[in-house]
């Protein structure tokens, strides 16, 4: 390749403006590794152009390669590598009940429900992240900006997003806290965009449920330990809670239990509601397919699952199903997404 820097070697690694050379035939270099990009080679010398390394979970990380050739030139190339993993539960393949015959109508009949494995997001996506998104789909489509409008409402009283001096940003102390306001269409853009998607709502079910037919992500009884829901009296009272805050910790004398899931994920009961891909129909069970349903093949609302914040415990139970359009938003509503097993 042609060296960017100087624009005329053909055999040349390079990173801004670190040294370029001439260097022999591509088959007499030498490497080493630094693997955390911390100045501190991981490896020795080697004539081998790959390295194998199991890394500790991690979001984004920069990895540097140092090229040699047998006259000492050197240059320095460096990568960021993106975990598209990050913070995410594995769910294996297998059966499920979903549903329930003791509740709602359109929980009914509880049935044997077949998935492949997936992947789900261990939280529900935060303000943060979601502003990320954001500014990275504008810098990439400039010309889309105005498909934000169609993403988020931003001028909702309760939005914890802005738009400042060409930039989304978080309003203070609300990183951490799940995303709210988004339509079904700002869910959707936001897992496509990083190469996700949304769960089925058997996915999502299954998720939270796991094989034990539990009513609540954690079990089978609820109290303002658990979740956050309309009057738990949790410090964030009629508001949302930063993500993980049900871990089992203390905090200024509220006791809060682990509600993780039965495979590892938050937030699944109470919070907010989240958007999952499937049109909604009221006797959908009734028809479902067993093995991977995907739901209808049209409607004119999608599906919301989780309970939240501004609802009451009944509603926290992973079995029950709420709808809105998908142009829709509200003060309650999120989401999180799922990852295919590549077959």
């Amino acid at each position: 390749m042609k060296c960017e820097n100087c624009k005329k070697h053909d055999n040349c690694f390079y990173e801004d403006d670190e040294k370029s050379g001439d260097y022999e035939d591509g088959n007499n270099l030498r490497y080493r590794w630094d693997l955390n990009a911390d100045s501190l080679w991981d490896s020795d010398w080697s004539t081998e152009k790959t390295i194998t390394h199991t890394f500790e979970p991690f979001d984004e990380i920069t990895v540097r390669v140092e090229a040699k050739d047998s006259q000492g030139l050197t240059n320095v190339v460096a990568s960021k590598v993106v975990n598209s993993f990050y913070d995410m539960i594995f769910v294996p393949a297998g059966d499920f009940i979903m549903g329930h015959n003791e509740f709602e109508i359109d929980e009914r009949p509880a049935h044997e429900v077949s998935l492949d494995a997936f992947w789900i997001d261990k939280y529900p996506v935060t303000n943060k992240r979601y502003v990320d998104f954001l500014n990275e789909f504008v810098a990439k489509y400039p010309e889309r900006q105005p498909d934000i409008a169609r993403f988020i409402d931003l001028s909702e009283r309760n939005s914890r997003i802005s738009y400042e001096a060409g930039n989304y940003i978080v309003i203070s102390e609300y990183d951490n806290h799940p995303v709210v306001n988004v339509t079904w269409f700002g869910a959707e853009a936001y897992c496509q965009f990083y190469d996700k998607r949304l769960a089925t709502e058997a996915e999502w079910e299954k998720a939270a449920r796991g094989t034990d037919e539990r009513i609540y992500a954690w079990g089978n009884t609820v109290d303002s330990s658990w979740a956050n829901y309309w009057d738990s009296s949790d410090p964030f009272e009629y508001n949302t809670t930063p993500v993980v805050f049900y871990n089992g910790q203390n905090y200024k004398g509220f006791q809060t239990n682990d509600s993780k899931s039965f495979f590892g994920a938050f937030d699944m009961s109470g919070n907010v509601k989240e958007w999952v891909a499937d049109w909604y129909l009221r006797n959908y069970y009734l028809q479902s397919p067993q093995i991977n349903p995907q739901g209808p093949v049209s409607g004119e609302k999608k599906v919301l699952r989780g309970g939240g914040y501004l609802f009451h415990p009944d509603q926290l139970r992973v079995t029950f199903r709420y709808a809105m359009p998908p142009e829709r938003s509200a003060n309650f509503i999120g989401f999180r997404c799922v990852k295919s097993i590549a077959k």
